[in-house]
């Protein structure tokens, strides 16, 4: 059995949340100072922010375990710094006239390092600890609410549409805050002086200049972190792949054929080639490490801050507790199934091309009518693409 090397990264990862925790308390420390809030208020916060981060911390665990969300090593420290980011952003916008605060941006900022809900989450936490403690009206809570609702959802469109259309999503960003903004100052004092309109309009021209030039950079440089995350899995030097070498070079060496072969298979039919090779090369991670189920292997991969999709195709090693859900795993249980059938049959019996044809065209024949793949994705077509390029791959040994 592997004797795996210790590793710190759980450890970092509750630095960081320790730290997020501390930072929210400053955060509510700084707000009551400056707005003199009693101490039976200021505990009432404390009770509140105690709550919510534990409902935060039980669903980012919960939202990570089942990949809902995408952290490497680091991705936690970036967690830590956007949030402090947030917070310096609010304690900034308490100075800024009630009505005006540009709330719109904390979710482009929290978009860049959380999903759906808890994106939204921490942004409505953020405006009423705020709104409590400067004893905004309830126009103003409405509006930021609003406005942090409304900024979500652009920074979830424009992070799914990968950057595309940044001038289209800068010019709803501020319309909308604009909108917004006066709507909600008319609702409060039925009036509407023109003196706020130079100030709505820069701020406006700010927002638009932020998202459609600093959050499009944002998502570039995330996409360019995922690549490099990839890049160290496939490195040769990777410590996790070093103790399978040194484990077993024949162990290995299956690992790096599948890998290979699962990347050009991927690349056939425009699937995710990174993370075919990735799932490929470390599929057979709880054999390695003489688990009797596959939760081993899978418990390892989290403990190295896997990304999510490689994490997905080490749960479905084999179809054995859940079928493949993804292009990715499917062509994974594919190339390893027919390199490790192939490797049991031998060299003697593999010398015939023909009869290596003939093991491909069976094994995935067999797999394809049993339905293994049919939660996949993979097209009737993209099956048959798949079989011809393993077949004009040759020696599979």
């Amino acid at each position: 059995m592997m004797e795996l090397r210790e590793e710190q990264v759980p450890v970092y990862r509750k630095l960081y949340l320790t730290g997020i925790f501390i930072s929210c308390i400053a955060g509510i420390i700084f707000f009551a100072v400056k707005n003199r809030i009693l101490w039976d208020e200021i505990f009432c916060l404390g009770v509140i922010h105690i709550i919510y981060f534990g409902y935060f911390l039980l669903c980012l665990m919960r939202n990570r375990k089942t990949h809902h969300l995408y952290y490497d090593g680091t991705n936690y420290q970036r967690l830590f710094f956007m949030m402090l980011l947030c917070w310096s952003l609010v304690i900034g916008f308490a100075y800024v006239p009630s009505f005006f605060a540009p709330m719109i941006l904390i979710p482009f900022f929290l978009y860049s390092v959380l999903e759906g809900t808890l994106a939204i989450s921490v942004g409505v936490y953020l405006a009423c600890i705020m709104c409590i403690t400067c004893d905004y009206s309830i126009y103003t809570f409405y509006s930021y609410i609003l406005l942090i609702i409304f900024g979500s959802m652009l920074a979830d469109a424009m992070k799914r549409s990968f950057g595309r259309y940044p001038i289209v999503f800068g010019l709803l960003a501020s319309c909308g805050y604009a909108l917004l903004t006066l709507v909600f100052y008319y609702l409060a004092f039925l009036s509407m002086p023109l003196s706020t309109a130079p100030f709505v309009g820069g701020v406006a021209l700010f927002i638009f200049l932020f998202v459609s030039i600093a959050y499009r950079w944002m998502l570039d440089r995330s996409r360019r972190e995922e690549k490099e995350i990839y890049e160290r899995l496939l490195d040769d030097d990777y410590p996790l792949l070093l103790d399978i070498r040194r484990f077993s070079v024949q162990e290995y060496e299956h690992a790096k054929k599948v890998s290979k072969l699962a990347g050009i298979c991927a690349r056939e039919i425009g699937a995710n080639a990174d993370i075919a090779m990735a799932g490929g090369l470390y599929y057979r991670l709880s054999k390695v490490l003489g688990g009797v189920q596959v939760k081993s292997g899978v418990d390892t991969a989290y403990n190295y801050c896997f990304p999510p999709q490689v994490i997905s195709i080490l749960e479905e090693y084999g179809a054995i507790n859940r079928l493949p859900s993804s292009k990715e795993s499917a062509i994974v249980h594919m190339v390893d199934a027919l390199v490790t059938k192939i490797e049991v049959l031998g060299a003697d019996t593999m010398a015939s091309a023909w009869n290596q044809d003939m093991v491909i065209y069976q094994t995935l024949n067999e797999f394809s009518n049993n339905g293994i793949y049919d939660n996949s994705g993979i097209s009737i077509n993209q099956f048959l693409r798949i079989r011809e390029r393993l077949v004009r791959e040759g020696d599979l040994l």
